[in-house]
């Protein structure tokens, strides 16, 4: 069976179950970690982990040139196996020289600016990129329970080397690095022998191949790029402002919007392949981003309610104010879950260079407010700027696809929904234990009211997985 007929005897739902349960095994693996980290660094080391983390989402993209996103788009269309030993051989050569450019340039800059951590960075990097580059194989040959699992094993091991580092060496932030560098090499080594990858070494080089494979991914770069100076720039804004210590702040911050974050990427991994695999019309489109929206609205309305709570109870007393400023986050990547199911679009056609124009607009739009805004507003000025740059991205893809992806989007949800997410986030600034009860019984009853007839799908597609 191949993986066109496979997707097919499959649903979006089933889809979604199955990353589901990856992606929520591992997510909350990564969450609870941070959290427990914090009891072992200070404000300014958890700051200095979340920069160096943040350096590594902004260089891991240019030195795979997003090839992963070719290697699933074209396996998905074909996976046979003269095609699968060609893609993946010429994918692997790419790496390496890849990886021997990026070698030169990063230790050339590193002899005359010194950066801290550099050898962690350099070597997380290196097994980042071939991890995910596997993973997009894995996916995309219909090996989803190897793909799944590989992602719950990293989380894991993680914390377990984490754990025993801080609590048994007592280790630092080094300790933290160590953990992600063993697990990341002990996974990628074990995934390596799972797509036996020694049969792939090959020099049937094809530059054909490549070039439209290039072509694809190379314009994701930039939009990447963009991406990245929206959700992650501010980071090293906040330092130059405020200090790693606010910076150690807004990473706590950060972690309960992941959550939808991570509730919106297991959608959209399904999501994607569907639209690649299916000519969808407006009804079937049109229900399935009403669905999404009311989840992710009913989820942040919920987790807005508890965040206070959660964090007084799961990080140390000195973060306990990051809770103010998670609400406005929270409705950011609720807008950045949605820009990404209107992205699929543009995958689905091959036109990687449509996302690039909106992705820009919006990365202007973030440092432009974020460096006046975290100047003068603080923390708050932050959140603002990343939630505007969101907006400003979405406004602009509804208006580029509208022509080629037939969809109605619910405004009127939309704005109901978002009043009530304000009336609940307020409530979280009055300090009553009556108006806090009232609010997380609403946010309750209204996760389980507008998502019944997905957990009754999610129910009756899951015995049948």
């Amino acid at each position: 069976m191949n993986r066109t007929t496979s997707w097919k005897n499959n649903t979006l739902t089933k889809q979604t179950i199955i990353y589901a349960f990856g992606n929520f095994s591992s997510k909350l693996a990564s969450f609870l970690l941070i959290f427990f980290v914090t009891y072992f660094l200070d404000k300014s080391a958890v700051g200095e982990y979340d920069l160096i983390f943040n350096a590594l989402s902004f260089l891991v993209p240019f030195i795979s040139l997003q090839i992963g996103t070719s290697v699933f788009r074209w396996l998905l269309e074909d996976s046979k196996t003269e095609n699968l030993n060609l893609i993946v051989g010429n994918t692997f050569f790419l790496l390496f020289v890849n990886y021997t450019i990026y070698s030169i340039v990063f230790w050339s800059l590193n002899f005359y600016y010194h950066f801290s951590w550099a050898l962690y960075i350099y070597l997380i990097s290196i097994l980042q990129t071939f991890h995910s580059i596997i993973q997009q194989i894995l996916r995309a040959t219909a090996k989803t329970f190897a793909f799944v699992l590989s992602g719950i094993a990293t989380s894991l091991l993680t914390v377990l080397f984490a754990v025993v580092n801080l609590c048994y060496f007592k280790m630092t932030l080094e300790g933290i690095l160590l953990a992600h560098l063993f697990s990341l090499l002990i996974v990628s080594l074990v995934l390596s022998k799972i797509i036996n990858l020694h049969t792939f070494i090959s020099f049937n080089i094809s530059r054909s191949l490549l070039k439209s494979m290039l072509k694809y991914s190379l314009p994701l770069l930039p939009n990447n790029f963009s991406w990245w100076l929206i959700t992650s720039s501010t980071r090293f804004i906040i330092l130059y402002f405020l200090g790693v210590d606010k910076n150690g702040l807004f990473a706590i911050a950060y972690k309960f919007p992941s959550i939808v974050l991570m509730v919106g990427d297991v959608f959209y991994m399904a999501w994607q392949e569907k639209v690649i695999m299916e000519s969808l019309d407006v009804k079937s489109n049109s229900l399935a981003l009403e669905k999404y929206i009311r989840f992710l609205f009913t989820s942040i309305i919920l987790v807005s309610c508890i965040s206070k709570v959660a964090i007084a109870y799961l990080a140390q007393e000195s973060f306990s104010q990051a809770w103010k400023y998670t609400p406005i986050l929270l409705y950011a990547t609720l807008v950045q879950s949605v820009v990404a199911f209107y992205g699929a679009a543009y995958l689905s056609r091959k036109d990687t260079r449509g996302v690039i124009g909106s992705s820009v607009i919006g990365a202007v739009v973030t440092i432009s407010i974020s460096v006046l805004g975290t100047k003068s507003l603080g923390l708050y000025g932050t959140s603002m700027a990343i939630l505007l740059g969101f907006i400003v991205v979405l406004i602009i893809r509804i208006r580029q696809t509208k022509e080629y992806f037939p969809v109605i989007f619910p405004y009127k949800l939309w704005i109901q929904f978002t009043i009530v997410f304000i009336l609940v986030s307020v409530a979280n600034y009055i300090d009553n234990i009556v108006i806090f009860t009232l609010s997380l019984i609403v946010s309750i009853i209204l996760f389980f009211t507008y998502n019944k007839d997905i957990f009754f799908q999610l129910k009756s597609e899951g015995l049948k997985v």
